[in-house]
């Protein structure tokens, strides 16, 4: 390549599927510029009567000038079978640049990495659980695009994710549980039969109690904890417990996860366990009592008590 032309590759912009106009602006300022303006586009010497388009006769040298000023991704597109010559190099390019890059058109291994790209998120995804999980927690919008890119891609959206349930300890008495009602829905309206993909839940548990101060206002205090449950190949199904949990509820939630992790090699189900596991400290009453969690209190006035 000449010294002209590498200088002209790095000032210029390069050739890529949504700048063709710009690109033959600055292609034909740059053949104009060096002398040989019949290689500008579209490089075209006459049409003959049969509507034959000739075009005019361009050395290796015209030729390579073009293909220093496209994007490697569009290069490696131009047909292999295609004539040397300027104007049918043009052609193609612009016929590649105004057709839509299709991504079904990539082997399925390359778009499982594309997805993977678009879908996995480093924050975690919320679920509701006190109303239906469909109003709140949609799936991504790339896999409501076609029926086949949505079976590739809720897979690695559901495998990659975390995503969080929050759920107060313990339920209010006379009424139904939101919290298991709330992974019912999800269940049944968002990961139906991708549950299968689940690994990994945030479970966000907030112990309420009830404690009279000495100077007689009455408090409500807040103990919060989130308790990672998880699962890899391993270990299997498993929570990843806070070091300052206390040692009792320590052990309640070793006997809770040796349940989920029973039933898991029983049924082979990975994201039900994870969701049985969920439901089960959810509704076994699991104390939370040490101190040192994060602790929020909220005055209560002698009106309201």
């Amino acid at each position: 390549m000449s010294q002209h032309s590498k200088r002209r590759d790095t000032e210029s912009t390069l050739l890529y599927e949504g700048n063709f106009d710009q690109w033959q602006w600055q292609m034909s300022n740059f053949f104009i510029a060096k002398g040989r303006p019949t290689q500008a586009y579209p490089s075209i010497a006459y049409t003959d009567p049969d509507d034959i388009v000739h075009y005019c006769k361009s050395t290796l040298g015209d030729i390579e000038d073009v293909l220093s000023s496209i994007t490697p991704a569009l290069k490696n597109r131009i047909p292999v079978s295609l004539e040397v010559g300027i104007g049918q190099l043009y052609a193609c390019l612009e016929n590649l640049c105004l057709r839509p890059f299709r991504l079904l058109d990539l082997p399925p291994e390359l778009r499982v990495r594309i997805y993977a790209e678009v879908v996995t998120s480093p924050n975690v995804q919320g679920v509701e659980s006190d109303s239906s999980p469909l109003d709140r927690h949609a799936i991504p919008a790339l896999a409501q695009s076609a029926q086949l890119i949505r079976r590739e891609v809720l897979p690695e959206y559901f495998a990659t994710n975390t995503f969080l349930i929050r759920a107060s300890m313990p339920p209010t008495p006379g009424r139904r549980d939101p919290t298991t009602t709330g992974i019912s829905l999800w269940k049944a309206d968002v990961l139906r039969e991708h549950i299968k993909d689940l690994r990994k839940v945030d479970l966000f548990v907030v112990a309420r109690q009830d404690y009279v101060r000495s100077d007689g206002v009455l408090q409500l205090a807040l103990k919060s904890v989130k308790l990672g449950v998880r699962f890899d190949k391993c270990r299997g199904v498993y929570i990843d417990v806070p070091v300052l949990l206390d040692q009792n509820s320590k052990n309640r939630l070793a006997v809770l996860t040796a349940m989920a992790e029973t039933a898991r090699q029983e049924k082979g189900h990975t994201g039900e366990a994870i969701l049985e596991l969920v439901g089960l400290v959810c509704t076994r009453d699991v104390e939370y009592s040490q101190p040192n969690f994060t602790h929020m209190s909220l005055m209560v006035p002698d009106s309201a008590r």
